[in-house]
């Protein structure tokens, strides 16, 4: 991110305009440090990437001053890094957990759902501690002495990245990794268990050595394993590795979903068992579909026109259906293609002619009769969800 920083420069033209842009909506904070982190976190896009970035940055300049966002606990014993908490004034509600450690070049991480999925390694929260900080001159001051002094590396921490590159899975557990010189000294069993998940690279970033990005149950146990490193106990009571606010939100939802999974998970012969009273038997190809989506718990369907996107929706529905693996199926449909006399569908609010149909493994017999002969009539494209 450095040699990205150093090169947003006031010759570049985009950063001209992103800095005019800025204006004086950035409160106490230099509309310059905003404008060259944009540009370091949309490193390899194009024009319209940069100023949706910077866009999105102002507005979350914005929902702070709108929200009334303050500081409400700082880092101990006047550090000028650290853990933050900030909140809504008057709120009663539990305030995030906000790490602020570097502020040329911007750095930092939070626990809230936005800074988890916005990708601009960014948030409300984090520009409040921010402002905080640059608002007090003394402490502005020593922050960037503390910069540019050369200090020894910290403890290990588990660190994330937030930046999603533009291309690529996007998987977020690609983007775990140790920081610290600390990394490798671990307490107690965690040190085995670290050298196990992790390996240096080349650039002497410690990585995971796989993340099981389509084996459910093998990312179940890494999560854990993950889980376990900054979580357990050893005779200081205190974790053996230290974590980001957002690994720690991003292990707990991971894990949760994928607990989720494993228990409703189908394998292979279940799936052909229940295929097998399907009148019109899927093709190989769209059988690795519906096996997809049983291991993923989602799917978006991308083949070309006439590959059959419908019948794996359908064989998906089937199965689930047979299985009894959710909770409601949603279906929704155009609405010539829906079957006559179900009784079960309702016409959608927002179209004339879609039609939907939520379908439930303790309906009546009537009912379901009604799913099955949506299941083998339906002909048109539809959008099959399922929850439990």
């Amino acid at each position: 991110m450095t040699e990205a920083v150093r090169t947003a420069t006031p010759e570049m033209e985009s950063y001209q305009v992103l800095l005019d842009l800025a204006g004086r909506r950035t409160g106490a904070i230099a509309p310059d440090l905003l404008v060259r982190h944009v540009l370091s976190a949309t490193r390899g896009g194009d024009w319209p990437v940069q100023r949706a970035a910077m866009e999105a940055v102002l507005r979350r300049c914005g929902f702070g001053k709108r929200d009334g966002l303050q500081v409400t606990a700082r880092p101990p014993d006047g550090q000028v890094f650290g853990l933050f908490r900030t909140a809504r004034q008057g709120s009663s509600r539990r305030p995030y957990r906000t790490l602020l450690a570097g502020i040329e070049p911007l750095k930092g991480s939070c626990n809230c759902p936005d800074f988890l999925r916005n990708s601009l390694g960014i948030c409300k929260h984090i520009l409040t501690a921010v402002n905080d900080v640059v608002s007090r001159p003394k402490v502005h001051r020593k922050a960037l002495e503390l910069e540019a002094a050369e200090t020894a590396p910290g403890k290990p921490v588990l660190a994330w990245d937030p930046l999603r590159p533009l291309s690529g899975d996007g998987d977020w557990l690609e983007r775990i990794h140790l920081e610290g010189a600390g990394a490798g000294q671990a307490r107690n069993g965690a040190l085995r268990l670290e050298s196990k998940l992790f390996a240096q690279r080349e650039d002497g970033r410690k990585l995971l050595r796989q993340t099981h990005l389509t084996d459910t149950r093998r990312r179940l146990a890494l999560v854990e394993n993950l889980a376990q490193l900054v979580t357990a106990r050893g005779s200081s009571r205190r974790p053996a590795l230290s974590a980001e606010p957002a690994v720690s939100a991003l292990l707990l939802a991971e894990r949760e979903s994928l607990r989720h999974l494993c228990a409703i998970s189908l394998g292979a012969d279940e799936i052909r068992d229940a295929i097998r009273s399907m009148k019109q038997k899927p093709y190989p190809y769209q059988r690795e579909g519906i096996q997809r989506f049983f291991d993923t718990g989602r799917l978006l369907l991308a083949d070309d026109m006439g590959l059959g996107k419908t019948a794996q929706a359908i064989a998906v529905c089937h199965v689930l259906w047979k299985t009894k693996q959710y909770g409601a199926l949603f279906s929704s449909f155009p609405q010539a293609s829906s079957p006559s006399g179900s009784g079960s569908g309702k016409r959608s609010p927002t179209s004339r002619s879609t039609w939907s149909t939520v379908l439930r493994p303790n309906a009546t017999p009537s009912i379901e009769r009604s799913g099955k002969a949506f299941c083998s009539r339906i002909t048109s494209s539809c959008c099959v969800t399922s929850e439990r």
